[in-house]
């Protein structure tokens, strides 16, 4: 990973971190607004954290439009990139019908491949949703 866009993904979360930190809403919109474009840059030069964070903040974050095309989206490159959590979270959007339709087979799809990458989230995730499936056998 180049220095490059490891250095705007650091900018970025330096900058969101002091926007979570303050309790001024006028000074967290002036860092997050500060923040996002550098994110965004290392996003798109295939940092695959900044990817998911793109992500995270398309999916819930109230400052950012509320859209989770774009979030799967950034998900989806991360998750090319080897991002786990990545891969968990989009496992999570398929395995609950969160503006996709709802398919058991990808959610456990991405689950193991998060699992697999290390992600301790998407194995508890993954039991969960095969816990799911072999009650509806019973």
């Amino acid at each position: 990973m180049s220095n490059k866009k490891e250095s705007h993904y650091e900018k970025g979360m330096r900058l969101m971190l002091k926007a979570y930190s303050t309790k001024k809403k006028e000074a967290f919109q002036k860092y997050f607004r500060q923040a996002i474009p550098h994110i965004r840059h290392a996003a798109y030069a295939g940092n695959p954290k900044a990817q998911f964070e793109l992500g995270l903040q398309y999916e819930d974050t109230g400052f950012l439009r509320n859209d989770m095309k774009r979030a799967m989206y950034w998900y989806e490159k991360a998750a090319s990139n080897g991002h786990a959590e990545a891969c968990n979270n989009i496992g999570f959007n398929y395995d609950h019908g969160i503006d996709v339709n709802r398919d058991v087979r990808k959610a456990v799809f991405w689950y193991k491949k998060g699992a697999q990458r290390g992600s301790t989230l998407a194995k508890t995730n993954l039991a969960k949703s095969s816990r799911k499936k072999s009650n509806k056998g019973k």
